[in-house]
């Protein structure tokens, strides 16, 4: 897939367009190319946006060094939707997931951000589906 250049004007005119969750990290801590331009141009426009890292974290050390990572890229940012941890690569399988997720989100929500988990519905029902995570 092609990487490209959002035209956040034609984004924010389009209709049903109400808010953006933008990727911050590719993985292992490497900021996605285009997260401070995305990033500023939704503050710029209004708007509202979160941000997200698709994780491949496989023990909650790693989990907690990804937060690091994110809340360093969030310093000068205002987004007012929460961050979330994208669990959901098979090279992840036998992880920890609920520990992860929950490291993940503590840390986040510890900093006054919100926190969120994203992941498909099979591998919600398949690994992630815990009363922790509810």
């Amino acid at each position: 897939m092609a990487k490209k250049t959002i035209d956040w004007v034609k984004v924010k005119n389009k209709a049903g367009v109400k808010f953006a969750i933008i990727r911050a990290i590719v993985r292992d801590n490497e900021t996605d190319d285009y997260w401070v331009r995305n990033a500023r141009e939704c503050e710029r426009l209004g708007i509202p946006y979160g941000a997200f890292i698709y994780s491949y974290a496989t023990t909650v050390t790693e989990a907690e060094s990804e937060v690091d990572y994110m809340l360093s890229l969030l310093e000068g940012r205002s987004p007012s939707l929460p961050i979330y941890i994208d669990i959901e690569d098979n090279s992840t399988l036998g992880s920890d997931y609920v520990a992860i997720a929950r490291a993940f989100c503590k840390k986040i929500e510890a900093t006054g951000y919100d926190a969120g988990v994203y992941a498909s519905l099979n591998w919600w029902r398949n690994y992630l589906d815990n009363p922790v995570l509810s």
